[in-house]
C-alpha cells in the first residue's frame, strides 16, 4: 500500500545558518533548564537538516559521499553542537552551552532541499536516547561513527560526541527501497578505513521494512575487509527486520552487536522528574525543533476559534493540552452537519497553506496502487477516467493546513453542545503523503467518517464554502472522496499488518479495514453511473 510521503523544503543554507547564529545566542541567554536544553535540541537538529542538504547537493553532483571544506566545517559545527548537546543532558540541564557562530566563508549552494527528520518530528526518537545507547556498547574513543541520512546526520553526531570520538561521517543510502547501497569517495574511503583495528558504529532511525539501509553500509565495510564482530548498529528500536530483508541482512542483524536508542522502558531520571512536575493535562507528542513549535501556532489558532482543545504548552516535543474530563464522544450514527462545517470552513478560512501537499497526479497513483492491492486490477482501471481530468482540477485546488482525518471518536462534545476536535494539529504535518490539500478534502473526510447522505453532503459542502469564503468544487470534491477512501484503506490495511499487542486494537484496525474497503469499491462501482451534482448558487458565484 502506498501510504507514506517524505516532507521536505528548499532553503538557503546561508539563510538558515544567519538563523542558527540566532538561536545559539537565544540559547546562549536562557536561564539553565529543560526548556533551554529544548531549545539547543533544536539548533542541534537544525543544523544536521543543512548539513544533510548541503552534503546531498554534493552528492548529487560528484555520484559519491566525499569530504568537501564545506561539509568538513559544517560537520565540526555539528559535532561542537553535539558535544554541548551531551553536557546539557549529562548537568540534568544545568551546564552551560557555550557556542560559537557558524563557520564563515563557505561556499554553499544557493538553495538546497531540507528533509523533515522523521523520527524527531514523528515518532518520539530522543537524541538523548542515542547517548545513552552509544555509551552502552563499551567502544572506544577511536571508533568510526556512521549516520544515515537523513536523520542519522544529527544522531552521527550526538553518539560521536557522547563517546568522545572523531567527527561522525554521514552517507546517503540509495536506490532500490529494498536493496539499498551506499557510494564513497576513495579519499573518504581511506580515511574511514584507515586503522585495521578500527570499530564501526553505523546510526539511524529503524530499522525499516527491510533494514537495507544499515545493511547497506555494513554491507559496504564487509567488503573492503572489515570483520562483522567489528561492526555496531545503534537503531531506535528492538524489533527484527521487517518481511522485506534479505536473508544475509536478517542474519547478520540477529548476531550483530547493538544497542536500542529508546526510552520505551521509561525515560530517564532528568525527564521524568521534569514531567512529574508537568502533569496537567494530556500530553502528545508533537515533534522535537520547529516541528513542535509549529503545531504549537496551529493548536493556539484552533482553540482561539473554538474548534480544538486549549494549548498550555510545549514541553521538549510533547504538545500539552487541557483535559476535557466533562466532555463526551459522539454517539454513534451522529451527524454534527453544523458543527463540522463550521471546524472544517473556519480552519480552511484561518489556515492557509505555505506548502502544499501531494498534488492530485500524486493522489490518484496513490489510489491506483491502494486500489489495484486491495480490490484488484479491474477495479483500478475505473480510476483512469480521471487521468485527463486532472490538469483542470488541478487549477482549481487552494491548500490550507487541512485536518486530513476526521474520525468520528475525535469529536468532543461539551455540555453546552459546542463540538471540539482533539488531534487536530499534526496530520497535515505528518508523515504520510498526503499534507496540505484543498478545504474539499476535508469535506470528503467527513462524509466517509460520517456516512452522509447525498443531501447531507451538499448542504456541508454550501456551508462550508460560506464560511470559508471559497468555492467547492463538486467535481474536486467527488475525486477527493475517493483518494480519501484510498488513503484511509491503504493506512488502515498497513497498521493491520503490523506487530500490535492488543487483540482488540488488531480486531478493531481489521473491522475498519473493511469498512473503508467495501465504501471504497461500492464509490468506485458508482462512480460512472452518478452524475457530477449541479453547483449550488454559492459554488457557482465562486464565493
Amino acid at each position: 500500500m502506498l501510504v507514506y510521503g517524505d516532507r521536505s523544503e528548499r532553503a538557503d543554507p546561508r539563510h538558515r545558518l544567519d538563523e542558527i547564529d540566532r538561536k545559539i545566542g537565544a540559547v546562549g541567554a536562557m536561564p539553565s533548564g529543560l526548556e533551554r536544553h529544548s531549545a539547543l535540541t533544536e539548533v542541534l537538529i537544525e543544523t544536521g537538516r543543512i548539513l544533510q542538504g548541503v552534503a546531498d547537493a554534493e552528492f548529487a553532483i560528484a555520484g559519491c559521499d566525499r569530504w568537501s571544506a564545506t561539509t568538513i566545517a559544517l560537520a565540526d559545527f555539528l559535532q561542537s553542537i553535539a558535544a554541548a548537546f551531551c553536557r546539557s543532558w549529562d548537568s540534568k540541564f544545568k551546564a552551560e552551552p557555550p557556542l560559537g557562530p557558524s563557520p564563515s566563508a563557505l561556499h554553499l549552494p544557493a538553495s538546497v532541499r531540507m528533509r523533515v527528520p522523521e523520527g524527531y518530528a514523528y515518532y518520539a526518537l530522543y537524541p538523548e536516547a542515542y547517548v545513552v545507547a552509544a555509551r552502552s556498547l563499551g567502544l572506544d574513543e577511536q571508533v568510526r561513527v556512521i549516520g544515515l541520512r537523513s536523520i542519522g546526520t544529527s544522531l552521527g553526531a550526538v553518539a560521536a560526541a557522547a563517546i568522545g570520538a572523531p567527527r561522525s561521517v554521514t552517507v546517503r543510502p540509495f536506490g532500490a527501497p529494498y536493496a539499498r547501497e551506499i557510494a564513497v569517495s576513495d579519499e573518504l574511503a581511506s580515511e574511514l578505513l584507515g586503522d585495521s583495528d578500527t570499530d564501526f558504529l553505523i546510526v539511524d532511525e529503524g530499522p525499516g521494512r527491510s533494514g537495507s539501509s544499515f545493511g547497506a553500509v555494513a554491507d559496504w565495510l564487509e567488503r573492503r575487509g572489515v570483520a562483522e564482530e567489528r561492526i555496531a548498529f545503534l537503531p531506535s528500536h528492538s524489533r527484527d527486520l521487517g518481511p522485506h530483508a534479505n536473508t544475509r541482512h536478517r542474519n547478520r542483524w540477529q548476531r550483530a552487536r547493538k544497542a536500542v536508542a529508546s526510552f520505551e522502558r521509561g525515560w530517564p531520571e532528568p525527564l521524568s522528574q521534569w514531567c512529574k512536575s508537568r502533569s496537567d493535562g494530556e500530553w502528545k507528542f508533537a515533534g522535537l525543533g520547529v516541528e513542535g513549535v509549529r503545531k504549537l501556532e496551529r493548536a493556539r489558532t484552533l482553540h482561539a476559534a473554538g474548534l480544538a482543545p486549549e494549548p498550555i504548552g510545549l514541553a521538549h516535543g510533547f504538545l500539552i493540552e487541557r483535559s476535557y474530563e466533562d466532555a463526551g464522544l459522539l454517539p454513534p450514527g451522529a451527524k454534527p452537519l453544523p458543527g463540522l462545517a463550521y471546524y472544517i470552513g473556519t480552519r480552511a478560512r484561518l489556515l492557509p497553506a505555505e506548502h502544499p501537499g501531494a498534488s492530485l497526479r500524486e493522489l490518484l497513483r496513490m489510489a491506483q496502487r491502494n486500489v489495484t492491492l486491495g480490490l484488484g486490477a479491474p477495479a483500478a482501471s475505473r480510476l483512469d477516467e480521471w487521468a485527463d481530468r486532472l490538469p483542470r482540477l488541478q487549477a482549481r485546488v487552494v491548500a490550507t493546513e487541512t485536518d486530513n482525518r476526521l474520525d468520528r471518536h475525535k469529536w468532543l462534545k461539551l455540555p453546552d453542545g459546542r463540538l471540539l476536535k482533539s488531534d487536530a494539529v499534526g496530520h497535515c504535518q505528518s508523515h504520510d503523503l498526503v499534507g496540505c490539500q484543498d478545504v474539499s478534502w476535508d469535506v470528503a473526510g467527513a462524509a466517509v467518517e460520517f456516512d452522509l447522505n447525498e443531501p447531507d453532503l451538499s448542504w456541508l459542502a454550501d456551508e462550508v464554502a460560506a464560511t470559508a469564503g471559497r468555492r467547492i468544487d463538486r467535481e474536486l470534491l467527488r475525486f477527493m472522496t475517493i483518494t480519501y477512501l484510498a488513503f484511509r484503506f491503504g493506512h488502515a490495511t498497513f497498521a493491520s499488518e503490523m506487530p500490535v499487542d492488543d487483540p482488540a486494537e488488531l480486531r478493531r484496525l481489521r473491522v475498519i479495514t473493511g469498512q473503508y474497503r467495501d465504501r471504497l469499491e461500492t464509490l468506485l462501482l458508482q462512480q460512472t453511473q452518478v452524475p457530477t451534482p449541479q453547483l449550488s448558487s454559492v459554488d457557482a458565484a465562486g464565493e
